[in-house]
C-alpha cells in the first residue's frame, strides 16, 4: 500500500508519502504568502497532484472536515478538502478522511489533544521527525501540520 496522508490547510499543508507502514518522504506545502484563497487552494492542489504521481501512490488520506463547525473559515477549507478529492479522482487513487478526534486519540490518547502534544507525540518516532526537520517547518507555521499528517498516516495503516 502506497498512500499519501495529508493535513490541509490554506496556508501550510503537511503531507507524509508512505509505503506500507513507512515514511518515504515528507512535504511541507505554502503557498506564496501574498496568495488570494483560491490561488493558494490551486498552488496546493497542484503540488499535491505532482507528488501523489510522481510517487505513483494509490490513495490519498485527509483529515476531515470540521461538519460541527459553522464558520465562514471552513468554507475555503472545504473547497481545498473536495480538490484534494477530486486530484484523488482524477489521478484513480482511493480517497479517505481521517476524523480528527480519532487520530488524536491515537496519537496521544486524548481526543482533544492540543497543536503542541500532536508534535510531541511525532518526536518520539525513530526517524520521522528528522525528515520533518528537514522540511525547516517552524512551530509556527507547518510543524503542527506536519504532525497531523504523519498522524493521519498512522491512522490509515491502523484502520487499513
Amino acid at each position: 500500500m502506497k498512500f499519501i496522508s495529508i493535513d490541509q490547510s490554506l496556508r501550510s499543508s503537511g503531507v507524509f508519502v508512505w509505503e506500507d507502514d513507512k515514511v518515504l518522504e515528507v512535504f511541507l506545502i505554502q503557498p506564496p504568502k501574498d496568495s488570494q484563497q483560491i490561488e493558494a487552494i490551486e498552488y496546493q492542489l497542484r503540488m499535491l497532484f505532482t507528488i501523489a504521481f510522481n510517487h505513483k501512490v494509490t490513495d490519498i488520506v485527509a483529515e476531515a472536515l470540521p461538519y460541527g463547525v459553522s464558520s465562514t473559515s471552513v468554507r475555503p477549507l472545504a473547497g481545498l478538502f473536495y480538490g484534494i478529492h477530486l486530484t484523488a479522482r482524477r489521478l484513480g487513487l482511493g480517497f479517505h478522511e481521517a476524523n480528527v478526534s480519532a487520530v488524536k486519540k491515537l496519537a496521544t490518547g486524548k481526543g482533544n489533544a492540543t497543536k503542541v502534544d500532536m508534535i510531541e507525540a511525532m518526536k518520539n518516532v525513530e526517524n520521522v521527525y528528522t525528515l520533518v526537520e528537514a522540511t525547516k517547518a517552524k512551530k509556527t507555521t507547518g510543524l503542527a501540520d506536519l504532525a497531523d499528517a504523519y498522524h493521519i498516516g498512522m491512522f490509515h495503516i491502523k484502520e487499513h
